[in-house]
């Protein structure tokens, strides 16, 4: 239906407001959108930071068995929003590292987490502080006593903390997790949109795209 759009700005327009509204009407997406925002590190590239967001709100969902949403989708917004593919690597560590969580082994995700916090330290996608915490919690507060299984929650545990997410943000019921995917859809959404047009205009492109996946922007 869009494919071939030459000027598509006003349905794009459109399609990022209303996503803000599903913002607006719900108080814990705009509190997690504005953790997101809070917690990656600004590159001064529109395209990236937006990149950025995307791989943020597809990480933490991987890593949190609490967080009640559809990982596809998350991985779907993440792949769709990095415009230059230099998260690839990021994505596949992550989705790995969330099997191995999720099937209770420790020590193999202890491994791919500290790597993973490695590449991601390496793209500063997020505040060196928040690495930094993570890496130390990972090397020297991580108790690694017990089952495996046990050893996978705190690898976990380690992640959501070190990344300073608070405990309401990363449990969600499956109603507040029903309004966090409607608006991941509509991102996505709207990204397809500006891929299918021929012509978007480089100022709209970049005050809409400032506006996705956060809060507060105009």
């Amino acid at each position: 239906m869009l494919a071939g759009l030459t000027n598509a700005d006003e349905l794009l327009a459109r399609m990022v407001n209303a996503s803000k509204r599903i913002i607006s009407g719900d108080d814990k997406l705009s509190r997690y959108l504005t953790w997101v925002q809070q917690t990656v590190a600004s590159s001064g590239e529109r395209d990236i930071d937006l990149g950025r967001r995307a791989v943020t709100l597809f990480l933490i969902p991987h890593i949190s068995k609490r967080f009640i949403v559809n990982l596809q989708l998350t991985s779907d917004i993440a792949v769709a929003f990095d415009l230059r593919g230099i998260f690839d690597r990021i994505i596949l560590h992550t989705k790995e590292l969330s099997l191995f969580l999720r099937q209770g082994r420790g020590e193999e995700g202890l491994r791919l987490a500290s790597e993973l916090m490695e590449d991601l330290a390496g793209l500063e996608i997020f505040a060196t502080r928040r690495v930094a915490d993570v890496m130390r919690r990972l090397q020297f507060g991580l108790n690694r006593e017990g089952t495996s299984e046990r050893v996978a929650e705190e690898v976990a545990k380690s992640i959501l903390l070190g990344m300073g997410l608070p405990e309401h943000l990363a449990q969600w019921s499956y109603e507040e997790a029903h309004a966090l995917t409607k608006y991941l859809m509509a991102s996505l959404l709207s990204l397809q949109c500006k891929k299918a047009a021929l012509s978007i205009s480089v100022e709209n492109w970049h005050r809409l795209s400032a506006q996705m996946l956060s809060v507060g922007a105009d």
